[in-house]
């Protein structure tokens, strides 16, 4: 017989016995015994039965027999922790309030177990208990009784921050927030008043317990409350320096916030000026020295059996006096370093505004000295702290400072002046970041430990992903970049990784500080060291490398993202690097080699398209076949392409196919280009992985825009046919639609140029549906839709619209579009103003269709919406019919409606819209020139009344936007045309005054004659 089932046979006896009635006190005794003497290391006890069998004991025991209550306690605690039972409430109720009775009438000796037994039973069951709630946290219950500063007991007391630890545990359903608070309260007394008057449990003990049991209520992200904030982070500054050599641990009784930040602002940093920072890349998990406990995420992790956490051991210190101090420091370290957990779960539970005003207590402003007095921050426990493990996890700290308070960093501008007695928050917050490249150069430089370097190098990238250097002190990133550049051939490889890291956060911030970044680094010796590290010619040392090659990759690929290396003189070692790379065993190299071509080629289009320079452009072309011709088309690009088993090898080469550029792509052989869309057209159709698909599709349109494919019409309905396919399936829906919005844009340009290439109507109808179907979309997607609708409505001809189901479509566009003018999403009404613009340039459409819903629409949102792209873009589209017949009837209630929205463009807007505004003034003033040059003599009088109604808001507007040759000369045409229409020049002296006054810019002249107009 197995042991499991000998266990339950004894567990079938217990059962029994305790079933017989009455039960001798002496029997439960022999029960107990035999139960815990069993090995709780395999599952051999079911729930029903630890609920039976639970509730007999606890009937059967009285709460004044120590021994007893002490066996029933640690049953408890077996079964709970090691046995994967759920107990019911009633159960749970049950045992918990016979426990709490325990608490109050056992002896002394017995109170540790029956507190451990509690913390079992309320683990992960809080939610459950709330009928003792108040029994366990209220004033004057069992925890507070237990916590007491002058209990003597100090086990109890560990067993009872224990308890608190446990009644909090993530993923659980939260407390309310007095339950919470009333445990913080607890916590924050043990932890200002450490005295133990049991010797045989030392301060530190009790405070590292109570620190873990903060994380934990921490990981719930609960958020406390702003009355206990300034007191707890008082608390835990003071306790940072526990210990500390040289250091007197200063009680700060309580933080206030910083005044500075009263009304923090929140900044907004637009997506473009967004710095680029590199991926984060898993690391493996390196096991932590020393016996310090958990960390916040250890309880989540380790299951049922983790819920007491780990206790420091001693056992590794002699007991001579030179032992006693070394465990007297292991456990001061302890404490600082529990501090500094606590305060990480702290900045993801605190709305970060409120606590950004704190952190200018932990972060200093002036320099870190050397000597005595120094300033307690957290960057004196990264330079000074004797513990390793201490100042990594300060390190840590700083780092989640510096990336979750990103926006906040971005406030930072050094004024130059020298300290005042006054600082505004910006000068603070440069001043701190300041201080911190200093304290980080500085550690690294003293570093000699590479894990340790490799933690400063993570915390580093953090800080050079938030800072703003274009408004900080000049030389921080050059200093940064030279200590970081002096580590790229360290021995140690991940130190390396961590350079290249550092490094591609410095060319990330190429967008918001080109200039101090141009300045700092050596883009060409850069380029230079990274293909060393590439170029190895020995096999064993590639494979070795692999973790610093994936990382050289990805910092070229940068360096060519922010244009920061020349084409041609990086050209041989982008070329070498590629070949070679592709040919890699390494799923991950082969991956990121593809990603270099991309943004190589990428950049080598934008030049191409920049350059006026024939030669230039010719250099350039020879350069981008070369590199195509000899690096990827010559079988790698088409081997990954056609590798099924790597589907993300082949979703990334076919983005890194969509960047080849018009002009190189058209350089290609044919045969190459052949075999490039026949395989990409394979890979965007059904039976194909999603993302591969998705990546296949984006694909096609991009090579929809390329010259030598756009007037392919059978290309083309290829396209149409994979994009009609693909818009049924969610997932591939938005790709879908993008690329048919690229399609139709591409058969709009054919009808500009004149081409007489002939497109089926069929075709035209299909792609018309689809989009009038995606227009029902309430996400992108519905802006896609809105754009292709657009484009077949400028290709459409007279001979199109004969057709009964073109009629029929473009009637539904045009509805659709109107409808679009009211979505929700701004970039749809964008797109719908676009549209109906296009759809109003076409004279075919317009001579067969009633255009005053969309005339209606356009000047409506011209008026009201709120966003001044869409009412600058609704301005120009009510300006695209190009004759006066276009407007019909309409044409002077579209003359009112935009001196009407001259009104509306002068409200007060925000600071960060006053360009908007002044955009959408020069396009009403675009728009009423355009319609006055269009204007007939029978339009005259009308142009008469609303001139002299809205004067002051023409010469106001006409008076801010004379300044620009194009409004000039739009005024010039409608002057010239009003002289031509006008017979009776009496009839039009308003206008006509008002115009050529204007584009004389006599505007005092006109004031002057408006006035004498009007007393006429």
């Amino acid at each position: 017989m197995d042991a499991v089932s000998k266990q339950r046979n004894v567990l079938a006896e217990c059962y029994g016995l305790l079933g017989q009635l009455p039960v001798d006190v002496a029997d439960v005794g022999g029960v107990l015994e035999r139960l815990n003497g069993c090995s709780f290391a395999v599952q051999f006890v079911s729930s029903r039965d630890a609920d039976v069998l639970l509730v007999r004991l606890i009937k059967a025991l009285p709460c004044v027999d120590d021994g007893l209550v002490s066996g029933l306690c640690l049953l408890v605690s077996n079964i709970c922790t090691k046995q994967q039972v759920t107990l019911e409430d009633k159960t749970l109720h049950t045992l918990l309030e016979y426990l709490l009775r325990c608490l109050r009438l056992c002896s002394p000796w017995v109170l540790p177990a029956a507190v451990d037994a509690c913390g079992a039973l309320v683990y992960a069951n809080m939610a459950r208990l709330e009928p003792l709630w108040e029994q366990l946290l209220a004033s004057g219950g069992a925890l507070e009784t237990l916590l007491r500063p002058d209990e003597p007991d100090g086990k109890l007391r560990l067993a009872a921050l224990r308890t608190l630890g446990a009644m909090t545990v993530k993923g659980e359903p939260p407390l309310p927030d007095w339950c919470t608070a009333r445990m913080l309260d607890l916590l924050l007394d043990c932890l200002t008043d450490t005295h133990c008057p049991d010797p045989s449990v030392p301060v530190e003990a009790l405070m590292t317990s109570a620190l873990k049991s903060l994380q934990k209520v921490f990981s719930t992200k609960w958020g406390v409350r702003s009355d206990q904030l300034g007191r707890l982070l008082g608390v835990l500054k003071h306790l940072s320096f526990h210990g500390f050599p040289g250091q007197k641990s200063v009680r700060c009784p309580s933080l206030v916030p910083s005044p500075l930040c009263l009304h923090l602002p929140v900044p907004q940093i637009a997506e473009q000026f967004r710095p680029v920072t590199p991926k984060k890349r898993r690391r493996r998990h390196r096991k932590a020295q020393g016996d310090e406990g958990d960390t916040p995420q250890d309880v989540e992790s380790s299951g049922k059996t983790s819920w007491k956490g780990a206790s420091s051991s001693d056992s590794e210190f002699s007991d001579s006096e030179s032992g006693q101090l070394a465990r007297q420091r292991h456990q001061q370290s302890s404490v600082r370093r529990h501090v500094y957990l606590a305060l990480r779960a702290l900045v993801k539970a605190v709305d970060c505004r409120e606590m950004f005003s704190y952190w200018l207590h932990f972060l200093p402003d002036i320099p870190v000295t050397l000597g005595a007095p120094q300033t307690q921050t957290i960057l004196l426990t990264i330079l000074r702290d004797p513990n390793p493990q201490v100042r990594t996890v300060a390190l840590e700290l700083l780092t989640d400072i510096m990336s979750h308070y990103k926006p906040f960093l971005g406030l930072a501008s050094h004024s130059g002046v020298q300290r005042t007695a006054f600082r505004t928050l910006s000068e603070t917050v440069a001043a701190i970041i300041g201080e911190v490249h200093r304290c980080l150069h500085l550690a690294l430089i003293a570093e000699t430990c590479p894990a340790q370097t490799v933690q400063l190098l993570k915390c580093l990238a953090a800080v050079v992903s938030g800072s703003p250097y274009h408004r900080l002190q000049a030389g921080l990133l050059t200093r940064l970049v030279g200590d970081v550049a002096a580590l790229l051939d360290h021995r140690d490889l991940q130190v390396q990784v961590g350079s290249l890291t550092v490094l591609g956060a410095v060319v990330g911030m190429v967008p918001v500080s080109r200039a101090e970044v141009e300045a700092s680094l050596h883009p060409q010796q850069l380029l230079a060291t990274c293909a060393s590290k590439l170029l190895v010619s020995d096999e064993a040392l590639r494979i070795s490398s692999t973790v610093v090659r994936v990382e050289a990759l990805q910092l070229l690929t940068l360096l060519f993202q922010g244009s920061l290396l020349d084409l041609r003189e990086s050209a041989d070692k982008v070329v070498a690097v590629v070949r070679l790379c592709l040919l890699d065993a390494h799923l991950a190299i082969q991956l990121h080699a593809i990603k270099l071509l991309g943004a190589f080629s990428r950049e080598l289009s934008t030049s191409l398209a920049a350059t006026s320079c024939t030669e230039e452009a010719q250099s350039l072309l020879k350069l981008g076949l070369d590199l195509w011709l000899t690096c990827a088309l010559e079988g790698s690009l088409q081997r990954c392409l056609q590798d099924d088993s790597l589907p993300v090898l082949q979703a990334e080469a076919c983005s890194c196919l969509a960047s080849v550029g018009s002009q190189v792509w058209d350089a290609l052989p044919e045969d190459r280009r052949l075999v490039c869309i026949t395989l990409v057209l394979a890979l965007a159709k059904d039976g194909v992985d999603t993302v591969v698909r998705n990546a296949a599709i984006r694909c096609l349109g991009n090579l929809c825009a390329y010259a030598s494919l756009r007037e392919d019409l059978l290309f083309l309905m290829d396209v149409g046919d994979v994009v009609l396919e693909a818009l049924g399936e969610p997932s591939l829906r938005m790709k879908a639609s993008w690329t048919l919005s690229n399609l139709t844009e591409m058969l709009a340009d054919l009808r500009k140029q004149g081409s007489r290439t002939e497109v089926p109507a069929t075709f035209l109808s299909s792609l018309g549906t689809a989009a009038l179907c995606l227009q029902k979309d309430k996400n992108h997607a519905q802006a896609n839709a809105v754009r292709s609708l657009g484009c077949l409505l400028q290709f459409f001809t007279r001979d199109h619209l004969g057709r009964e189901d073109i009629g029929m479509l473009v009637v539904k566009s045009v509805d659709s579009l109107i409808q679009g003018l009211r979505a929700g999403l701004m970039k749809v009404r964008w797109n719908a103003c676009y549209s109906l613009g296009s759809m109003l340039a076409n004279e075919d459409i317009v001579a067969g269709t009633n255009v005053r819903p969309v005339l209606d629409a356009l000047l409506g949102s011209l008026v009201s919406c709120s966003n001044l792209k869409v009412r600058i873009q609704a301005a120009t589209a009510l300006c695209a019919p190009q004759t006066r017949a276009a407007y019909g009837s309409e044409w002077a209630t579209v003359w009112r409606g935009l001196l009407a929205a001259l009104e509306a463009a002068d409200q007060p807007v925000d600071y960060r819209e006053l360009q908007h505004q002044n955009q959408l003034r020069d396009q009403l003033c675009l728009s009423i020139c355009h319609l006055l040059a269009l204007a007939e003599a029978q339009d005259i009088s009308e142009i008469e009344s609303a001139s002299r109604d809205y004067e002051g808001r023409i010469f106001n507007a006409f008076k801010k936007a004379l300044s620009k040759e194009v409004i000039r000369e739009s005024l010039k045409r409608a002057h010239d045309n009003l002289a031509r229409e006008s017979d009776d020049p009496c009839c039009s002296k308003t206008t006509r005054v008002l115009l050529a006054s204007l584009l004389n810019g006599d505007l005092t002249e006109l004031q002057s004659q408006m006035h004498s107009l009007q007393v006429k």
